[in-house]
């Protein structure tokens, strides 16, 4: 779609939000929403977080978050998370633990000395959530699947899609979700929003795919074209973003032929905390 401006209608918007402030990391320059891969850049052994660590990050933001609501939800790696908020370099060592700990995302060297990835998250996401969860004792459990939404919308509105129902119903939860983003080509790739402060328009900033993103908010306009009227806010590289649910929804189905279908159907996923552990 790549639409410059959205403008919805503050008379009609469902907002949903999370009970409390999303994961604050905090330097000299101020405070970011979660934290950023690109603080990993050019660091020995974990250089690797920068270019494929977004997964990392929007799974250790979480942990974190959930640390923030109850001391249950707790481990040591969090201890430093305190009212809802960490500082930059204890962010950046207590990512480089969980790294080691439960994901193991790393360089190595092969014996010519060129540098190759260890290890992946891609379908794993549910899996090390699930792992670090049971380690720590903490009373929750981890969905996490393909994204059903990969057929032409036909008519109906973003809000009657299965992905859209489970995103809301976490958030209503003070859950956040994690999207996995899967690669397209760049006619393809996802648009990114920015909200102008206390308004409900939102300017195109910049694009991605092959990505993760932590939602943490809904926005659901009622009363324009209901193919074309909810925005997930999301955290990204430590800033607040917003996706049309519309552009999303192309992205899933834009795939052509037997390779265009299988990574969409691997590639795309949600990863959903149930509180009912």
């Amino acid at each position: 779609m790549n639409t410059q401006t959205i403008t919805f209608n503050s008379d009609s918007t469902e907002i949903l939000t999370l009970q409390s402030e999303y994961t604050k990391v905090a330097d000299e320059n101020g405070k970011y929403y979660g934290g950023d891969q690109r603080w990993f850049r050019g660091m020995p052994y974990y250089g690797i977080l920068s270019p494929s660590g977004c997964g990392v990050v929007a799974i250790c933001d979480i942990c974190l978050y959930i640390a923030g609501q109850s001391s249950r939800n707790r481990s040591p790696l969090t201890d430093d998370y305190k009212n809802g908020q960490i500082g930059a370099q204890e962010y950046i060592e207590y990512v480089k633990s969980f790294n080691d700990l439960y994901i193991n995302l790393h360089h190595r060297m092969d014996p010519i000395g060129r540098k190759f990835q260890m290890n992946n998250l891609d379908g794993k996401t549910g899996k090390i959530m699930t792992t670090y969860f049971k380690s720590n004792m903490i009373p929750m459990k981890v969905v996490a699947h393909s994204m059903k939404d990969v057929k032409d919308l036909g008519g109906r509105p973003i809000t009657e899609l299965a992905s859209y129902k489970e995103i809301c119903a976490s958030i209503r939860n003070d859950l956040p979700v994690i999207i996995g983003i899967s690669p397209s080509s760049k006619e393809d790739a996802i648009p990114m929003y920015v909200k102008k402060r206390n308004q409900l328009v939102f300017g195109l900033k910049t694009s991605t795919q092959n990505h993760y993103v932590t939602v943490t908010g809904v926005f659901t306009d009622k009363s324009g074209n209901p193919q074309n009227s909810v925005m997930y806010q999301v955290a990204s590289w430590g800033k607040e973003y917003y996706i049309n649910a519309a552009d999303l929804h192309h992205h899933l189905t834009c795939g052509q032929g037997l390779i265009g279908k299988l990574v969409c159907k691997f590639g795309n996923n949600l990863t959903v905390i149930d509180p009912r552990g």
